[in-house]
């Protein structure tokens, strides 16, 4: 189609930009199939981020590939402490730590999922 694509770590919400061979840009919700004005960013930022909010362009920046990969790994870890799945969790976090190797709220939240398996271990023995 002549299109280029690329993903924007937009905050509360991941954004497409797509791009025609014509130089126009376009943001799309690739969630609900739309397309996106500033309006609907603002939006976007005030429910995720509260009314307070402001937008500022670098939060409509092309995401890099380590970007989206730590956010869908953020994103899935989020889901599996929902359901208390503390395997899933922790590989998570090892997964996000070879991405962001370091990063302290990683360490942190491996370290405590390592000892809460560790005390789940030893209650079933």
């Amino acid at each position: 189609l002549g299109l280029r694509a690329a993903g924007v770590g937009f905050p509360g919400h991941f954004l497409v930009q797509v791009g025609a061979d014509d130089g126009s840009d376009l943001l799309v919700d690739p969630f609900h199939g739309t397309l996106v004005d500033l309006r609907h960013c603002e939006a976007l930022l005030e429910r995720s981020a509260g009314p307070q909010a402001r937008i500022d362009l670098a939060m409509l920046q092309v995401a890099r590939p380590r970007e989206i990969l730590v956010r869908l790994l953020r994103n899935l870890k989020h889901a599996h402490a929902q359901r208390d799945e503390l395997e899933a969790t922790l590989a998570c976090c090892e997964r996000l730590l070879l991405l962001i190797p370091g990063e302290p709220s990683e360490l942190r939240d491996r370290e405590a999922l390592q000892r809460a398996l560790r005390t789940r271990l030893a209650r079933l023995h």
